[in-house]
């Protein structure tokens, strides 16, 4: 009677249960079986979807609908339907009808979900309300779990979930709310729990092909985040499975290859078995990886076309950025490769000439141009042989200035070629540039072992001892004894202190200080920022500034000694730092393109520093670990810029173009003028509610990319319906960003002459270390707003991060929605002001799915006037 009474008592107060107390839900009824075969047709046809399968989401749509008409109560095929409008931009639309829809039939709580998904962050209420309708419902107890795990209340997220899953409806249903739940468990901090429940799963004979492929790159993807070692390895050969056996998405061979190149494997230090598994079948992710992970190993022409290919196989314009300068190189085209590089470089990193503004870099265009200049007025031969290039003291001159430059992967091209002629030359620029290379993978190995936790033993950090025999080996004995006295790294000393010994080895090729205890004393001595309790940061180099020289750090303009002298010779630039909360010590290394002083003004407000522009990163930053993409970021003294993560902006920019491009120019037409003709919600209710609801941002639906769609539309040449936005325009906007917060240093510092604003400012920033850091992302973007040549561009970023999901792991998340819930705000005091100004907005309709009629200086108008309204605009 007791049990019975309880299990009752639980029934009734369901809403509230959490992960302790359930009633055990009755079976679900199945949905017919034809019409779970639709669905999962649907889905197939939806993995499938490219440039391969033009018509896959046509099809998917038609299997979609047809489940639909065999199970009408049946969720996930609605579901789907939305997720294929959203596809074409026009899920407020979507959301439109649903709404029509439910006033029509307020008892379906099938409607309540489809809404509240919708809805984004303001849909909790239209979940639970379909749970109060149907009880039963799958969907609605993942709605509510989905809402719970957004506020970070994990326990219910997954109490909830666990509830879904007992009352899923065909197989489909059933992974999906497996993995959901796994999402939750690690969100929980049960990673054992989650990759056990996967595990699990894939053990029932009824999952899909597809599905399993889901299920399995999730549980490793885990795996690979755990810290027990033996774990990561097995995870590591689970990949390599599917990687061998498997259709993967591009998307899925991304996550996995470039997990597994993070984490590595005892068994496979050399990769061999990761290019074996991605060459067992076709795709132009497969191609593009393995076409990388060749070129880091060593030259081979094979990579070029591994890379055309994949970019052929994605409909994409070619191949740009370092890779392609590498691939180039390895198939001995050596002036196509210098010069498709030059032309892919933004002009803030090139002079007047068109030349690189760097010396070195420079150097290596001259050396590659007076090689071709030989060849082509006939390079002769050497004691009977051709040479192709030139005479073969060119080809040296090009691999010494290639290791300069720190090209290492292409030096060794270079080498490879002069060994016909000159033996020993060539082996001498090999030597040095594969020490190079070993040093940079030395690096990022230690760095990537640092995600295991500050205990672990750094021995491992050197995989390569030089061979017995070799020059130094004696003293490179004693760096491997040196990096066995480091136990831990807690701090940047114990990190600079386990860099010491690979320093020392590869240095015996490179020139420099090879004596351990003289690296680690060097290294130990880099002058350092120090933010108080905050964090620290080596002094990254290359040269100290002005500020510097105020501070006691060094003379303005005289080169960083330490860690930055290092990075210097290796024309890299390093991050390395430890900041609260953070994890520990960490690093990032970039490649260097140039070092400039810059100066300027925005709002009035003058900035200036040492701008680095970096192409590519040879070791992630925890955070770019973690998923989070990063293309810049401000120092005391200045900033840096990472143009080959700004070419990825620029990809994303291109396949938009390209989802609107099928070829039929009149319907591609109409889709984009059906698309930028959508005005948002209506409105409704009392003066008070409709006002809420015209400034509502928790549902924007892809108004970024409308914002996008429409910059695009705007500079549509003639004939063409769609136009472009170019790598130049996107670094000017990070770039922008990045002098946005050396205006707050303008502002702020001195302290001792700026107390009132610094004061404000922390009052604004809770006096939080968080709070301070999302305040200057804040303020950062608010000047990129308003300096940046097309405002628009800027405003999309800000959408991203306001979305469902968006932001990232780093501050710019919550800084960007928070500045946008203001600037909305400052766009409705204006309209309200004067609403001739704003002939392009509707007031009956909500205001964040508008934006994209804005023209740009409507933007920018904005943007000032809520620039003013925070004490920051000057003139």
């Amino acid at each position: 009677m007791l049990t019975g009474a309880l299990l009752g008592l639980c029934g009734l107060l369901g809403l509230a249960l959490g992960p302790g107390c359930h009633s055990v839900p009755p079976p679900a009824d199945p949905v017919p079986t034809e019409a779970s075969a639709a669905l999962g047709e649907a889905q197939v046809l939806l993995r499938s979807a490219g440039p391969a399968q033009p018509d896959a989401e046509v099809l998917a749509r038609e299997a979609a609908e047809r489940a639909a008409r065999l199970a009408p109560d049946w969720v996930a095929p609605r579901r789907m339907l939305d997720d294929l409008d959203r596809t074409e931009l026009l899920s407020v639309e979507t959301l439109r009808r649903h709404l029509i829809e439910r006033s029509a039939t307020p008892d379906d709580a099938g409607l309540h979900y489809l809404v509240g998904r919708l809805r984004g962050r303001a849909g909790g209420d239209d979940f639970r309300r379909a749970l109060e309708l149907d009880p039963g419902l799958a969907w609605a107890h993942h709605g509510v779990a989905w809402d719970a795990s957004a506020r970070g209340r994990f326990d219910q997220a997954v109490a909830r979930e666990r509830s879904a899953l007992a009352r899923a409806r065909d197989t489909w249903e059933r992974s999906y709310f497996t993995s959901a739940l796994a999402r939750f468990l690690v969100a929980r901090g049960q990673p054992d729990a989650a990759r056990a429940l996967l595990q699990e799963r894939l053990t029932q004979a009824e999952v899909r092909p597809a599905d399993r492929i889901t299920l399995s790159v999730q549980a490793v993807l885990i795996g690979f985040d755990m810290l027990d070692r033996a774990v990561r390895y097995s995870s590591y050969a689970r990949g390599l499975e599917l990687l061998r056996d498997e259709e993967l998405a591009d998307a899925e061979v991304d996550r996995l290859v470039r997990r597994m190149r993070q984490v590595g494997s005892k068994d496979d230090p050399d990769e061999l078995e990761l290019q074996a598994a991605l060459s067992s079948l076709g795709g132009s992710a497969r191609d593009r990886w393995r076409a990388e992970i060749l070129l880091d190993r060593s030259p081979t022409p094979l990579a070029l076309g591994l890379l055309e290919r994949s970019f052929e196989e994605r409909s994409l314009s070619g191949p740009s950025g370092p890779l392609l300068r590498a691939a180039r190189f390895a198939a001995a085209q050596f002036e196509p490769a210098v010069e498709g590089w030059l032309a892919d470089l933004p002009t803030v990193v090139l002079d007047e000439d068109g030349l690189p503004r760097d010396a070195r870099l420079r150097e290596v265009v001259l050396r590659t141009r007076r090689l071709a200049l030989d060849a082509k007025q006939g390079g002769g031969d050497v004691d009977g042989t051709p040479t192709p290039f030139g005479p073969p003291e060119r080809l040296a001159e090009l691999g010494e200035a290639l290791n300069d430059a720190g090209w290492f992967r292409e030096s060794r091209s270079v080498a490879g070629w002069l060994a016909v002629h000159d033996l020993d030359r060539a082996l001498a620029i090999e030597t040095r540039a594969l020490a190079g290379q070993e040093l940079i993978e030395s690096l990022r190995r230690l760095i990537y072992d640092l995600d295991l936790g500050p205990k672990r033993d750094v021995a491992s950090a050197s995989r390569r001892p030089t061979p017995e025999g070799s020059s130094g080996a004696a003293n490179a004995a004693r760096a491997d004894d040196a990096v066995r006295v480091v136990r831990r790294i807690d701090d940047l000393d114990d990190l600079l202190a386990a860099m010491a010994p690979l320093f020392s080895r590869a240095n015996q090729s490179l020139g420099g200080e090879t004596d351990v205890e003289r690296v680690r004393t060097m290294l130990s001595h880099s002058p350092r920022m120090a933010y108080g309790p905050v964090g620290a940061l080596i002094h990254p180099g290359p040269r100290f500034s002005a500020t510097d020289q105020a501070q006691g750090r060094g003379t303005d303009g005289a080169s960083v000694p330490g860690l930055a002298k290092e990075m210097d010779r290796l024309a890299r630039f390093a991050l390395v730092g430890q900041v609260l909360g953070g994890g520990g010590p960490d690093a990032a290394v970039l490649t260097r393109l140039s070092a400039v002083e810059r100066t300027g003004t925005h709002l009035g407000v003058p900035w200036g520093g040492t701008v680095v522009w970096c192409e590519g990163a040879d070791v992630l930053g925890r955070a770019s670990r973690a998923g989070a993409r990063i293309s810049g970021a401000a120092l005391h003294e200045g900033y840096w810029v990472d143009i080959d993560a700004v070419r990825e902006d620029l990809r994303l920019w291109e396949a938009l173009r390209r989802s609107f491009d099928s070829g039929d120019v009149d319907r591609d037409r109409a889709r984009v003028e059906r698309v930028l003709a959508t005005r948002g919600l209506t409105v409704s209710g009392s003066a008070k509610s409709r006002r809420q609801q015209r400034r509502s941002t928790t549902a924007l639906l892809d108004e970024s990319q409308r914002v996008r769609l429409a910059i695009l539309e705007d500079r549509a040449e003639p004939g063409e319906f769609l136009g472009h936005v170019d790598l130049d325009e996107l670094v000017h906007v990070t770039a922008v960003h990045e002098e946005g917060h050396l205006t707050d240093r303008s502002r702020f510092l001195p302290l001792g002459k700026n107390l009132g604003g610094a004061f404000n400012f922390l009052v604004q920033a809770g006096f939080s270390p968080r709070g301070i850091v999302e305040q200057l992302e804040y303020r950062a973007q608010l000047v990129a707003l308003c300096a940046a040549r097309d405002p628009r561009i800027p405003l999309a970023q800000i959408l991203d991060a306001a979305e469902p999901g968006g932001g990232s792991a780093t501050a710019h998340g919550a800084a960007y929605r928070e500045l946008f819930v203001d600037w909305l705000a400052t766009l409705e005091r204006l309209y309200d002001r004067d609403a001739g100004r704003f002939p392009e907005l509707d007031a009956e309709h909500t205001l964040a799915h508008q934006l994209h009629h804005l023209d740009p200086e409507r933007v920018r108008e904005v943007s000032r006037a809520l620039a003013k309204a925070r004490g920051m605009a000057r003139d």
